[in-house]
């Protein structure tokens, strides 16, 4: 009982149940690795739970691109959006943000890259 004759509840809270962690081995150039080693001190995590985290928020993005890049039509229909520059502009609009024409021809070439990308992975896929 608490004060003043007052039950009082015990409050139980549950461990987060961690799945078995494995062991890899991988190759990092030294100065990417020093980089996340600042990282992982600055928030204090050690390296490995760090570089666990870059992978879990990066996969997602990967796998959709992924996904988009394996259907030529969505990805064509895309390429050809933003290969248009007002089209760009207006989405940068709609999200409250300016780009400079820095950013505009930078985010063209990336979508050129893209675009050779995409015809490579549909070569490979007509020689199958």
């Amino acid at each position: 009982m608490g004060k003043k004759g007052k039950r009082t509840a015990a409050v139980v809270t549950k461990k987060p149940v961690r799945k078995p962690r494995r062991v890899v081995s991988i190759t990092i150039d030294p100065d990417v690795l020093e980089r996340v080693d600042r990282l992982a001190a600055a928030r204090v995590l050690a390296r490995g739970r760090l570089i666990e985290e870059f992978i879990a928020d990066g996969i997602e993005e990967e796998e959709l691109f992924v996904k988009v890049s394996s259907q030529p039509v969505l990805m064509q229909a895309l390429m050809r959006a933003f290969a248009q520059p007002g089209v760009v502009k207006e989405l940068s609009a709609v999200m409250g943000q300016d780009l400079s024409e820095q950013q505009l021809n930078l985010f063209h070439q990336a979508v050129g890259q893209l675009s050779a990308v995409q015809e490579f992975g549909e070569s490979k896929r007509k020689k199958k």
